[in-house]
């Protein structure tokens, strides 16, 4: 009875996984990739780059779609979006080598907010990593669930040490999951953007940036953005800024 319930257990676990594998596969826009691809190697750059951002638009990216983006951007010169297809790419990668070129690249272009310290590479780091820490977090918090329910039936005791493990789990897991994203930063991404002190058109105006600059959004409301601007608060609209968590 227990080896049968053992193969259905195990069969089932079979056909979740081919499922979950299946709708990854069918999540990934092949044939429009394929094309874009296909096109970028008989360089038709401008029609590759087209299909690119669609497919981007759609939620799905590669590493090697963002840096063929980044490498047509920046022929047809326009450094804002080669930047902002970069720091994508060094989301997903941690490629320390690709931060001192978005950091030389932004000192020839006059943009600010770029760095390539050892910050900017952990939150990176963080961030390729996210997912598997947030499984990791969540397995230890039902293995202190189950050990503490273990204690309690088998050895009638109070599992003090499970449950304190437990509930350290499930906050950490609340944490990761609610307020970790790379929402913090964005680039400007309209060439004559206002730069407001209040989040009002009424308020004073701090600057009119344009397209390329990285900043530091502390809050994001639906039609202004908080973000710090030569290290005091400013306020832009949110058409006007384009954040990492949106692309990735």
């Amino acid at each position: 009875m227990q080896k049968s319930g053992f193969k259905k257990l195990k069969l089932f676990g079979i056909v979740f996984a081919a499922l979950i594998f299946a709708l990854e596969i069918n999540a990934q826009p092949t044939e429009k990739l394929s094309k874009a691809d296909s096109l970028f190697q008989a360089k038709r750059y401008t029609q590759s780059l087209e299909l690119y951002r669609g497919i981007l638009e759609e939620n799905y990216s590669s590493p090697a779609m963002l840096l063929k983006m980044a490498y047509i951007s920046e022929g047809l010169e326009r450094p804002a979006y080669a930047l902002f297809y970069l720091n994508l790419y060094q989301l997903k990668t941690s490629d320390e080598a690709v931060s001192v070129k978005m950091e030389n690249m932004a000192k020839d272009n006059g943009f600010s907010g770029y760095t390539a310290g050892t910050e900017d590479f952990l939150r990176s780091l963080f961030y390729r990593f996210r997912d598997q820490l947030i499984l990791l977090v969540a397995a230890f918090a039902v293995f202190s669930i189950s050990v503490a329910i273990y204690q309690k039936r088998k050895h009638q005791v109070r599992p003090v040490f499970p449950v304190l493990l437990a509930v350290f789990f499930i906050v950490g897991l609340f944490y990761l999951v609610n307020f970790t994203t790379v929402s913090s930063f964005g680039i400007i991404g309209d060439p004559a953007s206002p730069v407001m002190a209040g989040p009002s058109s009424a308020s004073d105006l701090l600057a009119t940036s344009r397209a390329g600059h990285k900043v530091r959004i502390m809050n994001r409301g639906d039609v202004w953005v908080k973000i710090l601007w030569n290290d005091r608060v400013a306020y832009i609209k949110r058409n006007h800024l384009r954040s990492f968590e949106e692309y990735l």
